[in-house]
């Protein structure tokens, strides 16, 4: 039964996702730190260097509450978010469910921690780490109560789900986790 909440959760965010914009018209480019909006949310983004050259980077959380649907972000603004970075989301007290689009492959440490109204996390096929920069990426997200994880995923940084007391399930691709490494006993203190 819980597969099919899941699911449909999913459908009721993504049809509710209004048009992500850039504040300055067009599409993002060069360096420094460019604002995008769907009219609740407002996200500062910077462009990648190094190994992650023409991703982006979601730097910093400014405004918003709710449901917060990165998914749509490369087709409406030309964007395509790589990383989400250390501390990007932290203590959003507002934010209540999280979806990621396919081209994120890290989550930093830190990126959701003590996000207290955060109930449930869907991470997209292509994600490879949580926390594999530092540790605690849903650190004290005490509502915490469903995460699905991608097939992709390779690394679970230490602490990431400490203190996340109230989640029971973690899944596979919205199945029921099989891996026993991955499954987090409900009041556990950490999956790593």
């Amino acid at each position: 039964m819980k597969p099919t909440v899941f699911v449909l959760a999913s459908l009721v965010a993504l049809s509710a996702s209004a048009k992500w914009d850039y504040s300055q018209g067009g599409a993002p480019s060069g360096g420094g730190t460019h604002l995008l909006t769907d009219g609740n949310w407002q996200i500062g983004i910077e462009q990648m260097t190094g190994q992650m050259t023409g991703g982006w980077l979601l730097k910093k959380y400014k405004a918003g509450s709710g449901v917060l649907d990165l998914r749509m972000v490369e087709s409406d603004c030309g964007v395509k978010i790589v990383q989400l970075h250390n501390g990007a989301m932290e203590n959003v007290s507002g934010l209540t469910d999280v979806y990621l689009p396919n081209s994120v492959i890290n989550l930093d440490g830190a990126t959701f921690k003590n996000c207290s109204a955060l109930t449930q996390v869907v991470l997209n096929e292509g994600l490879k780490a949580i926390g594999s920069a530092n540790n605690n990426t849903f650190l004290d997200c005490k509502k915490l109560t469903t995460i699905n994880f991608p097939s992709t995923l390779e690394k679970i940084g230490k602490n990431a789900f400490q203190n996340c007391v109230e989640l029971e399930l973690v899944g596979e691709c919205g199945r029921p986790c099989r891996r026993p490494s991955l499954l987090r006993p409900r009041r556990s203190q950490s999956l790593a």
